[in-house]
């Protein structure tokens, strides 16, 4: 079994298969701590928590271009019904749209045009008619010089509400949310911080979670709310453990799939590659053909990797405009240097974070490096950085020797070196 996948199983089952509260409680610090201890998880839980806060930077962008529109139908209102006794709510209205607003917690609450929804909306209701007036001929009938108004209004609030209701439903899904609630758990059964008021005295109500911290600690725990919490976490629990199993198998099939592709240049089709690469008849550059027939030989195994060159076709062109995954080649010959290896790095990278500004959300990135000749590098499996994680796969399409009595030497780069400008 694959050991990070081992790794989460253990200990998902461990913490849950505690019935009693406390110790499930306990047990939250170390489970956390022994997900992080290993590299590879560590990183998937970057990648989830990252993902939460792209959820709430969707809601973010989606409130500041609501907020703007309604800045606009105030104006108007204030046009269309400059009666006197509106002001000091128009007045609150510009209290609010230059206040900063509060961050959205994850279930949609905060932003800066919640509280100007719903003054325009209380405007909306004191100036609408009272009532139909009845009379013989509809042309009569007095018209509302804020209909217009109003039909704005109603379509800013359902766009506004839209995109709340998306990002609650993507939050309560989320196996990000489930381990920040994991991590607030931690927090609230030993507070890291707590304020102290005037006179010098801890502040408990600072605590993020007093009902929790009370509960645990009191003579007498509360224990009707403890299994309260001890279900809601259980959830979180399984949650994050299956997303996690879920990353770590989309990862494992990619990378399988670009092992066999190694195996397969190295072992039975060494003749050919280099052919591929040494035609200048196929067009493009040598790099350019070795990418192409990687990224054909994923294709025809099912996935939909991306390229730089697939990467610069309009979005209806691409095999799958939601693929999330990148993958180049390189390759060097006799005369190379280690110097020479942070370039290919980066300009993977480069590309990946252009076709992530291009809209694509890519997860990783695969760069298999093909060696025609020179020395052997033994180069890490994973770079991370801030922003993108790309895999590396050395090729040794090396012309076959009689076999040496001694090993060739290997020249070891670390991740490092690879990374540094």
């Amino acid at each position: 079994m694959d050991p990070h996948l081992e790794l989460v199983d253990r200990q998902v089952a461990l913490l849950l298969k505690r019935s009693d509260p406390l110790a499930f409680l306990w047990l939250i610090e170390p489970f956390l701590a022994a997900l992080q201890s290993d590299p590879v998880v560590a990183t998937l839980i970057e990648d989830i928590l990252e993902d939460v806060a792209n959820v709430v930077g969707a809601m973010e962008e989606a409130d500041g271009e609501v907020a703007v529109e309604l800045q606009t139908l105030r104006a108007e209102f204030a046009e269309l019904e400059p009666a006197a006794h509106f002001e000091n709510t128009l007045a609150l209205f510009d209290e609010f749209a230059e206040a900063e607003p509060p961050a959205f917690t994850a279930e949609g609450v905060g932003g800066r045009a919640a509280p100007l929804l719903a003054i325009l909306r209380e405007l909306d209701a004191e100036t609408r008619p009272t009532g139909p007036r009845l009379v013989r001929d509809p042309e009569e009938q007095p018209g509302d010089p804020l209909a217009a108004w109003r039909a704005s209004l109603a379509g800013v609030l359902h766009r506004y509400f839209r995109a709340l209701r998306s990002m609650r439903l993507r939050a309560r899904a989320s196996a990000g949310l489930a381990l920040l609630k994991l991590d607030a758990t931690v927090d609230a059964l030993n507070p890291p911080d707590v304020r102290t008021d005037a006179a010098g005295r801890l502040d408990m109500t600072s605590v993020a979670d007093l009902a929790l911290f009370n509960a645990v600690w009191s003579e007498r725990p509360d224990t009707a709310l403890l299994e309260d919490r001890l279900a809601e976490l259980r959830v979180c629990v399984e949650r994050v453990g299956d997303e996690l199993c879920v990353r770590l198998g989309t990862t494992r099939s990619r990378a399988a799939l670009v092992q066999r592709f190694k195996h397969r240049c190295e072992w039975h089709d060494r003749g050919r590659m280099l052919a591929v690469a040494n035609d200048d008849r196929l067009g493009g550059g040598v790099e350019d053909r070795l990418t192409a027939e990687l990224a054909r030989y994923l294709f025809d195994a099912g996935l939909n990797p991306i390229t730089r060159l697939l990467g610069k076709r309009p979005a209806s062109e691409r095999f799958d405009p939601t693929t999330t995954f990148y993958v180049e080649a390189a390759q060097y010959t006799d005369g190379v240097t280690r110097d020479e290896l942070p370039s290919a790095v980066h300009r993977a990278l480069h590309a990946m974070r252009a076709l992530r500004a291009g809209g694509l959300e890519l997860d990783e990135g695969w760069l298999a490096i093909l060696r025609r000749g020179g020395p052997r590098f033994n180069l890490p499996e994973l770079l991370r950085t801030e922003d993108c994680r790309l895999h590396l796969t050395v090729i040794d399409l090396a012309p076959v020797t009689a076999p040496a009595h001694e090993p060739e030497p290997t020249i070891t780069v670390p991740a490092a070196e690879l990374l540094s400008s």
